[in-house]
């Protein structure tokens, strides 16, 4: 598998050094095509890249880091690294193991540099005349069934995200990466670098400490 994709993107190197990489000959590349052409200096292809994995990137750093600006500042980074990484990238594995790799560092050095960020806010609790925050009731009271559905499911996305946010750093990636970026077990490990058993050990007893804090939360709310 491995030396088939190094064969692939070795070929894709010398055809796409010369090649007029028009916007349907880029959507017509796969990832690794388009880091080859990264590494012989062709920056629309970076481009193309930053389109396709803009919002799944963001979206994973954002459940980490639980801020949008710095999520947006990581993703910038992360895409930065990539283009500066493309001459020691080989196409060993697929494109976006790598690339959330690089996400993923920067998400662990941002939180070794300001942990202090990385405490869980509440800022979408509804707030009263006074700025204090207003329980489930209180927001509900006097409005119609539509209004009482929507802000309880939204309560609801809440409080799983209060439970992830509670599990270690190491189950918190497994279960962001598969049940909100989709990634298979196998995908994870080679993003974590990790053995793909490991990963199943981690997303058990992430899912076990899950439905012992979901529990009592969703009893209180009821």
């Amino acid at each position: 598998m491995e030396r088939a994709l190094e064969k692939s993107a070795e070929e894709s190197g010398g055809r796409l050094a010369s090649m007029p990489l028009t916007l349907r000959n880029l959507q017509g590349l796969s990832d690794e095509e388009l880091m080859m052409a990264c590494r012989v200096g062709r920056q629309e292809a970076l481009e193309e890249l930053y389109k396709r994995h803009y919002r799944p990137v963001f979206s994973f750093i954002l459940r980490i880091v639980q801020d949008r600006q710095l999520a947006e500042d990581l993703v910038q980074e992360t895409f930065m690294r990539v283009y500066g990484s493309r001459e020691r990238w080989e196409p060993k594995s697929k494109f976006t193991s790598w690339m959330y790799r690089i996400a993923r560092n920067l998400c662990i050095d941002e939180k070794r540099r300001y942990w202090n960020r990385l405490v869980q806010r509440d800022t979408d609790a509804p707030t009263n005349s006074s700025g204090d925050s207003m329980s489930v009731i209180d927001a509900t009271v006097g409005k119609g069934p539509d209004a009482r559905q929507e802000y309880a499911q939204r309560v609801h996305q809440e409080i799983i995200m209060r439970a992830i946010n509670s599990l270690s750093p190491d189950q918190k990636e497994v279960i962001v990466l598969n049940k909100y970026q989709g990634l298979s077990y196998i995908e994870i490990a080679e993003i974590l670098n990790v053995t793909p058993e490991s990963i199943k050990q981690r997303a058990y007893r992430a899912h076990l400490k899950l439905r012992q804090i979901l529990r009592p939360l969703m009893e209180e709310y009821q």
